[in-house]
């Protein structure tokens, strides 16, 4: 997903290539019993022009409502793991919907 974000008609199919191997992966003082883990693995969650994962998920939920989706389908694991901080980020995300979400 490089590239101009600007939607269009056109760039719809940008919406639906998420890779599966892009989760939400935060961690904070909330969760200290994986913060070793998770500073160890905080580099593999992001894609190959350095962009976390995160970025693109918001980029995603923005082109989304510029383009007036229906629905915003969500396949797959979102998170990494079950940190707060990593579902705080999608729950903040998804509250920015136009549109109504689900998981598959």
């Amino acid at each position: 997903m490089e590239g101009d974000w600007t939607p269009t008609k056109t760039k719809l199919s940008q919406l639906t290539t998420y890779r599966g191997g892009s989760l939400i992966f935060f961690q904070d003082e909330r969760d200290p019993a994986v913060k070793e883990k998770a500073d160890q693995r905080q580099s593999g969650f992001v894609d190959e022009n350095n962009i976390s994962s995160d970025i693109t998920f918001e980029k995603l939920v923005k082109a989304s409502n510029t383009l007036g989706a229906d629905l915003f389908v969500m396949g797959g694991d979102i998170i990494y793991s079950d940190m707060y901080a990593s579902i705080e980020c999608v729950e903040e995300n998804l509250q920015k919907l136009d549109a109504p979400f689900c998981t598959v």
